[in-house]
């Protein structure tokens, strides 16, 4: 072999090289930034996920608390329609408390003062 020759393998396998580690750093700019974009593909999943989350998150809460105030709404309508049906009949089915009072208890005589009137002393009943 000449030495032209031996130069000129020598050059094409350094070309051969330097095209393949050319190749090599542009396959792996590549990748970098196609993992680059899968990261940032996969953060936006996850927020997108945790926003949903929250969303469900808070319309279960919501329906909780529909749920919650139909139940109270409907013990509140019981109730009022037990204290109107309750005072009614209770009115006709028992005699009004201060009758039943005047028959048991006696009458409280209250003295008469004569024109010196003193509020601070206490009125006693006598039995």
């Amino acid at each position: 072999m000449s030495r032209r020759g031996l130069i000129g393998i020598l050059v094409a396998e350094h070309n051969r090289q330097v095209k393949a580690q050319a190749r090599a750093a542009s396959e792996a700019e590549s990748a970098r930034l196609r993992n680059e974009r899968d990261r940032m593909r996969a953060t936006a999943r996850a927020t997108r996920e945790a926003i949903r989350s929250t969303k469900e998150a808070k319309k279960a809460h919501e329906e909780a608390r529909i749920a919650e105030t139909a139940s109270l709404n409907a013990d509140l309508v019981a109730r009022q329609h037990a204290l109107e049906t309750l005072l009614p009949d209770g009115l006709h089915a028992f005699p009004p408390l201060f009758d039943t009072l005047r028959k048991e208890l006696p009458t409280l005589d209250i003295p008469k003062h004569s024109q010196t009137s003193d509020h601070s002393k206490p009125i006693s009943a006598s039995c």
